[in-house]
């Protein structure tokens, strides 16, 4: 019995060094290489994916490194690569059932979705990604950010358009809210195809900053306290409208409003964006001489807005500074406030401004059919100087007539509905050329077949001599 009764003992003592042994194995180099080798194999003959690790590492007390990863899938439409890639996990938080991530840190990854002929296909390129003091719940439902640094970010995503019908997911997602103390990316070079709608786009950022950040699923909010980008250049190019006959038997269907438990509310204290060059066009256009519609670029862009706002069609956006120079010459600079929601869309105490000229509004307008809706409301309050040397920069061939005028100053005070509009007052003058006072009514002034009212004029008119009138 002795003898039993000491073998069991060996043996038990045997049994708790192994398992106190596993875990120091582990750490062990030789011992990792078998391992990760041995569940690559073994993962990939259950998957029928490509699974290959070139090494990996484990140091005390949970912090993983890998080098040379690659995951293909059977049929090579995903995969993911990374030339190294290492987290650091707080031991002690785990008993709490809390992740604290100390640090994540990634090198020259690489992920693509879909292949040449898939309806999306998305590649994606990171040189170097650094996250830092990442905390999450066990449950996945809330992830807290301190900060990430994203370098030289390449993503490439062509959309063709997709006709078969998508069942709807009904199924309830769980809430998850996402807080981030600082976001910066640098170097990120977008490109995009979305046909029939953008032939490409593509745009550079050199850097983007995003401050205090939060994206709450559950309350469907997405806030920041300051966004930055800054040196842009982008380019957007959209196909040739074509005028194709239309079905007689094809309707608008008009989709259901979105319920306002499921709108998102977004907002942001500071927002800031500048930009090298920025191109709106037609693909294949020869852009006109002067200012032409189908071939915008600007350059010296800045745009800085305060408190932006939006949940659903509501929309406010205090605008602290606007400015931009035209590829015909014309310098630009707006300021004010612009708001809209489901009844109307406004802009106040705005500013318009060019080198030599400036339009000053407050303006309403409500939303509906202007031709149709007779109660839709109209506010016009303006005033304002235009310099014909900033028209003759946008249309250079109306340079005859043009170089001889002096600048025009206007004012209006209008307010009413598309049915009536009252003119209080309406002035134009411009020296040694014109000076016209109007006040009255205009019935109907968006349809032309019932368009009429009464109008008092006043002024003169130097068409070669004076010329007086009264109406």
């Amino acid at each position: 019995m002795h003898r039993i009764g000491k073998f069991f003992g060996w043996l038990v003592a045997g049994l708790l060094i192994l398992v106190l042994l596993v875990p120091v194995l582990l750490y062990i180099p030789l011992v990792q290489d078998f391992a990760v080798g041995l569940a690559a194999r073994k993962v990939s003959e259950a998957t029928g994916m490509q699974i290959s690790v070139g090494k990996l590492r484990l140091s005390y007390p949970l912090r993983l490194s890998v080098e040379d990863v690659e995951v293909i899938q059977a049929d090579r439409d995903t995969m993911l690569t990374a030339s190294r890639a290492s987290v650091r996990v707080e031991l002690m938080p785990l008993l709490r059932k809390e992740i604290e991530v100390r640090d994540i840190a990634l090198d020259t990854a690489f992920y693509q979705m879909g292949n040449a002929d898939s309806l999306m296909w998305l590649r994606a390129n990171v040189d170097k990604g650094r996250i830092d003091a990442v905390d999450l719940g066990f449950s996945f439902d809330r992830i807290d950010l301190s900060r990430a640094d994203i370098d030289g970010v390449r993503v490439r995503l062509r959309m063709l358009p997709d006709t078969t019908d998508v069942p709807s997911d009904t199924a309830a997602a769980a809430p998850m809210a996402i807080t981030a103390g600082l976001i910066n990316l640098s170097r990120v070079d977008f490109g995009m195809e979305m046909r029939p709608t953008i032939d490409s786009l593509a745009c550079f950022v050199e850097t983007a900053s995003l401050r205090d950040a939060l994206i709450d699923m559950g309350a469907r909010r997405i806030s920041g306290r300051s966004l930055a980008i800054d040196s842009v250049t982008a380019a957007y190019f959209y196909p040739a409208v074509t005028a194709e006959p239309r079905p007689a038997d094809t309707a608008d269907t008009a989709e259901p409003p979105t319920p306002e438990s499921e709108m998102w509310t977004v907002t942001a204290e500071t927002v800031r964006l500048t930009a090298r060059s920025a191109l709106y066009a037609q693909t294949g256009t020869t852009p006109a001489s002067g200012f032409d519609p189908s071939y915008i670029g600007v350059s010296d862009v800045r745009i800085e807005v305060d408190s932006l706002y939006n949940r659903g069609t509501a929309l406010r956006v205090p605008l602290r500074t606007l400015d931009a120079r035209e590829r015909c010459g014309l310098q630009l600079h707006a300021d004010g406030l612009f708001a809209m929601d489901s009844e109307e869309m406004k802009a106040s105490d705005f500013n318009i401004e060019t080198l030599r000229s400036i339009v000053r509004l407050d303006a309403l307008m409500g939303m509906g059919d202007l031709a149709a809706d007779n109660s839709v409301p109209l506010t016009l309050k303006a005033n304002g100087r235009i310099d014909p040397s900033d028209i003759l920069l946008a249309f250079p061939d109306f340079r005859s007539m043009l170089a001889p005028l002096k600048p025009l100053s206007l004012s209006a005070d209008i307010d009413g509905t598309a049915g009536q509009l009252n003119v209080y007052s309406m002035r134009m003058d411009m020296p040694s050329v014109l000076r016209l006072y109007a006040t009255g009514t205009v019935d109907h002034p968006f349809s032309p077949e019932k368009r009429g009212g009464s109008l008092t004029l006043d002024g003169w008119l130097n068409a070669g001599s004076d010329t007086q009138f009264a109406m």
